[in-house]
């Protein structure tokens, strides 16, 4: 997890280093996706996790096994050394020294997921629909995981057991797994929203997107529940980042709080990420990352004055 404008040397501040294990739980490379599907793909995870287990059970029974022969060769070497001196006659024949066990071979990923068992480095899980989300939700309990659900658009039917696992989101008011048939939906949202009209705002079947009073409903469940919550772009389009004010905005639309939308797109994301000790909010010994606006932040009519980055000016607006 790095800052984008460069430091010293040109070099990159990296905010933390293991940022996170990624899974996609829901839709497939080829973007297929079926409830079978779904289902062999969490299969497949959980024989990653446990193969994990077995192998860090076999590094623990190596530990044990190291010590208890580093103690009895410690043992051996001295009372070796007392016969010696002795010179009697069963000094001729010392004891057996002991065997040295033999080490487990190295295995790279299976080190990165015991890691994420450790909770070490949180587990990232793409699942759309309510059946993927209980899946992973299964394996973080079955497998001591910190996860984090990422584009789970179906998250309103399953609330109250993401509640439960006090487990965060990352989402976006504009996700939907179904096609979209807005303007330039091949390459995103965030292109359709370069020339969108309001007339071009449709969708290829009337169940692609919950009508907005139950969008909105669901949303402000979201608020008042224990979830814990961020905004994310909804796509991968290299421009999409650059809307997250509007998705805070289209975010309050829909009935969450303003301060709970601001926060969405700052502190709750800091902290879900876990850099929340050094950016996420305005406090005293944080890294000074500021953008100031002349209005409110939500305002997309707000326009940036100038930006802070490490308490230096790294943009500003030409007078």
């Amino acid at each position: 997890m790095v800052k984008l404008k460069a430091g010293d040397q040109g070099k990159l501040s990296v905010l933390k280093d293991k940022a996170g294990l990624s899974y996609r739980l829901d839709r497939m490379e080829d973007r297929r996706s079926s409830n079978l599907l779904r289902l062999i793909q969490y299969h497949r995870i959980r024989d990653q996790f446990r193969q994990a287990q077995e192998y860090s059970a076999e590094w623990r029974e190596y530990e044990k096994k190291l010590k208890e022969y580093e103690k009895k060769n410690k043992e051996f070497e001295k009372k070796s050394k007392d016969e010696k001196a002795i010179k009697t006659a069963a000094a001729t024949v010392p004891a057996a020294r002991p065997k040295k066990p033999e080490k487990p071979r190295k295995d790279e990923t299976r080190e990165i997921l015991v890691q994420a068992m450790d909770k070490k480095i949180p587990v990232r899980f793409e699942a759309h629909r309510p059946d993927a989300i209980l899946q992973a939700l299964k394996l973080a309990e079955e497998f001591g995981l910190f996860i984090i659900l990422e584009k789970s658009e179906d998250w309103a039917s399953v609330l109250p057991e993401i509640e439960r696992s006090s487990v965060p989101l990352l989402l976006n008011p504009l996700l939907d797994y179904r096609k979209s048939t807005i303007p330039g939906g091949e390459k995103g949202y965030a292109a359709s929203l370069l020339r969108i009209r309001a007339a071009d705002l449709f969708y290829s079947d009337t169940e692609s997107l919950p009508e907005g009073g139950r969008r909105g409903e669901n949303w402000k469940r979201l608020t008042s529940s224990k979830a814990r919550f961020a905004l994310i772009p909804p796509d991968s389009f290299p421009l999409s980042a650059r809307f997250m004010r509007d998705y805070a905005s289209l975010a309050a639309g829909l009935g969450i709080s303003e301060e709970a939308a601001l926060s969405s797109v700052t502190s709750a994301a800091a902290r879900i990420l876990g850099v929340f000790d050094r950016v996420g909010s305005i406090e005293e010994g944080k890294d000074a990352d500021l953008v100031v606006l002349d209005g409110d932040p939500l305002d997309s009519l707000a326009r940036i004055q100038t930006v802070f980055v490490d308490g230096s000016i790294a943009w500003k607006k030409a007078p």
